[in-house]
């Protein structure tokens, strides 16, 4: 009798299937992760659609082969690829302060980019899961997930606050910098699967559920994946 996993690469001829954290570099990744999200995806409706539209997001965000030259592999994120994201935290961050969700501290320019779900998980860069941070905190969460009650209302609230301020930028931007927030805007209408003018009218709370929605599916998927679920910060004693 065969299995959805009796594809997966080994490790050293064994029978041992390689670990999840390095599949996604396996070129067959892409069929495999399509084959076991179909065989993951509950069927039914209410909570259960939403967890089933969240892996088609997670399959549909940014085809493996668009984003690392055909080569089938995932390609970790560069600081080109995360240029468009700088520019649009860059903008909020000359109108208004920021502070660090995970410790509260003011964010300063030379701020990290933090993927609230790790980008292991979703291999993509997209604005909605970007979220400004110290490098050291950056670096002490690495690939796990925020505890959602402790983090994901204020992680929503930076990024509602955000677009009152990206709006007016566009309005008066030009250059790679107004192509950059034109570019993240379109990627919340895009989740939100709504015109961008519909998106700017969207009160905080039909905000914060349409993207805490999302959140919490896909943290679900990545929670039955074996990925490290509520991460909360701790102030190292070399930060002290």
């Amino acid at each position: 009798m065969t299995s959805p996993f009796d594809d997966l690469p080994r490790v050293g001829g064994s029978n041992l299937p390689l670990p999840w954290r390095h599949r996604r570099y396996w070129p067959g990744f892409r069929e495999h992760r399509y084959n076991l999200q179909i065989l993951l995806a509950p069927s039914g409706t209410g909570a259960n659609q939403g967890r089933g539209a969240a892996v088609r997001s997670i399959a549909r965000a940014q085809p493996l082969d668009a984003r690392n030259g055909g080569s089938g592999m995932a390609v970790p994120p560069t600081v080109q690829a995360l240029e468009k994201a700088r520019h649009f935290w860059d903008t909020i961050l000359e109108h208004q302060e920021l502070r660090c969700i995970y410790s509260g501290e003011l964010m300063s320019p030379d701020y990290d980019l933090d993927h609230f779900l790790p980008w292991s998980f979703v291999t993509h860069d997209l604005i909605w899961n970007l979220v400004p941070a110290p490098r050291s905190i950056n670096i002490q969460k690495a690939a796990a997930i925020p505890k959602l009650a402790l983090y994901l209302p204020g992680f929503v609230d930076q990024h509602y606050r955000a677009l009152p301020l990206v709006k007016e930028a566009l309005n008066t931007g030009h250059g790679a910098r107004q192509r950059a927030l034109e570019a993240a805007i379109q990627e919340y209408a895009t989740l939100f699967k709504m015109p961008i003018a519909d998106l700017f009218q969207l009160a905080s709370d039909r905000f914060a559920e349409l993207l805490s929605t999302e959140i919490h599916a896909q943290t679900d998927l990545a929670r039955r994946l074996s990925f490290e679920t509520d991460w909360v910060w701790h102030r190292c004693s070399l930060e002290s």
